[in-house]
């Protein structure tokens, strides 16, 4: 009997120390020999490709934890973290930790940093010409050079690869770090209104002081707007592109990869004829 599949749903317990998977209650199945390493795939009549994938989405996200890419629910102060989900469909698995919603990965549209390195990597800005607000339809460039003010003399540069923090004067430590996040949530902004990364890797948290700043820009962010020649628009509270796919990867990037998955699937068909 399968272990994984449709409709099922898992929770286990993640060390962050030893990197092992273990059950709330102690037993171990197939699945968490599996993933520690202490089972191939091949030698077991239980696992399918549902478990394939969930191995390798849960290790992703872990490496995503490791670069310090999101939180997603993680609990910094405990080795020990609870990983949950469940499989919605063939091509879609979300997880939790610790109870908190993480991500939705789906199956098919992985982007790997030897594809798609602004993905992953900093990159330099792409956006050299500052253009103020334009009421006819909302919109604005932020670009390299540019400076925008925070609050009690602080302020944020846009330098070729990343924002940074200045200041007049001493602020105190809860100022700065809430500087160091409007300029991390700044950051990743102008590169996903670049088309170089996801738009869920806007910290949350950020994402009122970015309303700030579009704001005293003269952007309307209650309706439809463009930064950097792409259309956004705010859902439940988060910055996204207009018509965006549910991946949250910039469209173009998206495209290419749904056409390799598809090509791929075709190929497969085909030789199955």
């Amino acid at each position: 009997m399968a272990i994984t599949g449709v409709g099922s749903s898992f929770s286990y317990i993640y060390n962050t120390k030893t990197g092992k998977l273990f059950s709330k209650d102690g037993k171990e199945d197939e699945f968490i020999r599996y993933f520690n390493g202490d089972l191939s795939g091949e030698d077991s009549e239980t696992l399918n490709g549902f478990d394939r994938g969930k191995r390798a989405q849960i290790k992703n996200m872990i490496e995503l934890w490791r670069q310090g890419v999101f939180q997603g629910g993680l609990n910094l102060d405990s080795e020990e973290q609870e990983i949950s989900g469940k499989i919605i469909d063939a091509a879609t698995e979300e997880y939790y930790v610790n109870g908190q919603k993480a991500v939705t990965m789906y199956s098919g549209m992985m982007y790997t940093p030897r594809e798609f390195p602004g993905l992953w990597e900093p990159q330099a800005y792409k956006t050299h010409e500052s253009k103020g607000y334009d009421p006819a339809d909302n919109s604005v460039h932020l670009a390299v050079g540019d400076i925008y003010d925070l609050w009690n003399g602080y302020r944020l540069k846009v330098e070729e690869v990343s924002v940074d923090v200045e200041k007049d004067g001493d602020g105190s430590p809860e100022e700065d770090e809430r500087a160091a996040l409007a300029a991390r949530g700044l950051g990743a902004l102008i590169a996903f209104s670049e088309g170089s990364t996801f738009s869920a890797w806007i910290p949350k948290e950020s994402t009122p002081m970015l309303f700030d700043i579009l704001r005293k820009l003269g952007v309307d962010t209650d309706k439809e707007f463009i930064l950097n020649g792409t259309r956004c628009e705010v859902k439940d509270g988060r910055i996204r592109e207009v018509n965006g796919n549910r991946s949250g990867a910039p469209n173009a990037i998206y495209e290419k990869v749904l056409k390799r998955y598809e090509d791929a699937l075709l190929e497969r068909l085909t030789k199955s004829l």
